[in-house]
């Protein structure tokens, strides 16, 4: 789910609480990590003896933090790639740290403790807790023969049966097991991939208060690009003598293949096809359809002609297809041709007869179309995955009718992957100001067109680790100066 991201993503994600309204049902809550260590620290509590406790996460330590405050006697070893300078909050109280907005543009936030938790102390030799930080995947990590009393796991991936073995692994007989995970625990899967079917097997549920609760969460990337997900808590007691089975079981999980992992390529191929003639998701429209309905109802507003429209990126095909059913003409194309003939058979199993498909580049759009003008032109998630985002903006400038509206689309995800710095229209510093993409438009598009109005559209898309991805795409309405 994390994947690789700028420090300031994980900290943000732990140490700040998610307030913004999204349309995502169910409701996301506000920090994640602060409950599962709150809800943990319960369960440690009630059992009352002095714990050596394990916390493995991809996150910046909020759970141990929240374990530090509820707890008393705690020997804890938290072991995480994405981990924040953990001693130096406990030492001064205040955590800084720089949170991505777009590109290469932050903000700064922080962190702070209560006047009471500050100091070294405070949360450790005052009440008898000692912590060890260890900057790590858990893969990497070695307990050299020591057991624990107590895990607590923040699992981001489904079918995460591997991972649940290794944690009985270093677990003691008769030890607990606090898990957040993607994997709804109450579905007994057969896969040996799947958590439901490797708990029930070598441990025993833990009956207690929100043992059964699963609890929505969000994580902000950018401004405009979100991850969600749904955790289930649960509570485990590791079976007596399973300690061999676990490791045997481990060590066969090589050689299982579910058939799940056969037809992994096939969803990857089908995700995009689903994400423009599919249901949406969370109760979040469909994209591509809302797409649609936004350049129609400019069209209306800014009174452009419905003569001929052009989808830019076109994917599959769902928004020229819904073009088709007002404008007299709709041209679009796409770099891939798989998506071009998906586009073009569902055309023809609609009996759409005015859509013009093809194969092509974004960079060379006004050689594909010599002297059209068109009423629309739209390009939806497209400038931020171009070599060079400005010629395509030129040449759609160039190729609009005098009536006619550029509606671009995008959640600005720069990456040099896929553009050189220096050419992103926004996301980046110009002599010491910030400048965001939507001032790079206007600025590139002006004066002979002008911002008419912006609107965030969110849009959710699904990954294959069992979390979603919840993100704005800046749609920007763009006209002739009058």
């Amino acid at each position: 789910m994390f994947g690789v991201l700028p420090p300031g993503v994980r900290i943000s994600e732990s140490f700040s609480e998610f307030q913004e309204q999204t349309l995502l049902q169910p409701s996301p809550i506000p920090c994640w990590p602060s409950t599962l260590g709150s809800l943990a620290a319960g369960v440690i509590r009630a059992q009352g003896a002095r714990s050596k406790v394990l916390v493995t996460s991809q996150g910046a330590g909020r759970i141990t933090l929240e374990l530090l405050r509820g707890c008393t006697s705690l020997e804890v070893v938290h072991v995480s790639p994405g981990l924040a300078d953990m001693a130096q909050l406990l030492s001064s109280g205040q955590l800084a740290w720089e949170q991505p907005l777009e590109g290469r543009i932050t903000e700064q936030r922080e962190f702070r403790l209560t006047q009471e938790e500050r100091g070294e102390g405070a949360l450790l030799g005052a009440k008898n807790n000692s912590v060890e930080w260890i900057r790590a995947q858990l893969d990497d990590y070695s307990a050299s023969n020591n057991l624990f009393q107590v895990v607590v796991a923040d699992i981001r991936s489904s079918n995460s049966g591997d991972m649940i073995r290794k944690l009985g692994d270093l677990l003691d007989t008769g030890g607990c097991l606090i898990l957040g995970s993607i994997d709804d625990v109450d579905d007994q899967s057969s896969s040996p991939k799947h958590s439901g079917g490797v708990l029930s097997r070598y441990f025993d549920r833990v009956p207690c208060v929100n043992n059964e609760a699963s609890y929505p969460h969000i994580y902000k990337e950018t401004r405009n690009k979100h991850q969600f997900a749904i955790s289930y808590f649960s509570v485990w007691r590791k079976k007596t003598d399973q300690t061999k089975a676990l490791c045997a079981a481990s060590e066969a999980g090589d050689d299982v293949r579910d058939a799940v992992e056969y037809y992994e390529n096939d969803k990857i191929l089908n995700s995009y096809d689903l994400f423009h003639f599919g249901e949406g998701l969370l109760s979040v429209k469909n994209f591509p359809l809302r797409m649609a309905e936004v350049c129609l109802e400019a069209c209306d507003k800014y009174k452009a002609r419905l003569e001929l429209a052009l989808d830019a990126g076109a994917g599959p095909g769902r928004t020229a297809m819904e073009l088709c059913t007002k404008f007299k003409q709709v041209c679009a194309y796409d770099y891939s041709h798989g998506f071009v003939e998906n586009m073009l058979s569902k055309a023809r199993t609609a009996g759409l007869t005015n859509l013009e498909g093809r194969q092509g580049d974004s960079h060379a759009q006004a050689e594909m179309y010599p002297g059209r003008k068109f009423d629309l032109i739209f390009g939806c998630n497209l400038i931020d995955r171009l070599h060079t985002p400005a010629l395509w903006v030129q040449q759609s400038k160039e190729m609009l009718s005098d009536s006619g509206l550029l509606v671009i689309s995008s959640p600005y995800t720069w990456k040099p992957e896929h553009t050189e710095p220096d050419l992103w229209l926004g996301g980046r510093v110009e002599e010491e100001q910030p400048l965001f993409t939507q001032d790079g438009l206007e600025k590139l598009l002006g004066p002979e067109l002008v911002l008419l109005e912006a609107k965030k559209v969110p849009f959710v898309i699904p990954d294959s680790d069992g979390t979603f991805q919840y993100t704005y795409s800046n749609c920007t309405i763009f006209g002739r100066s009058k």
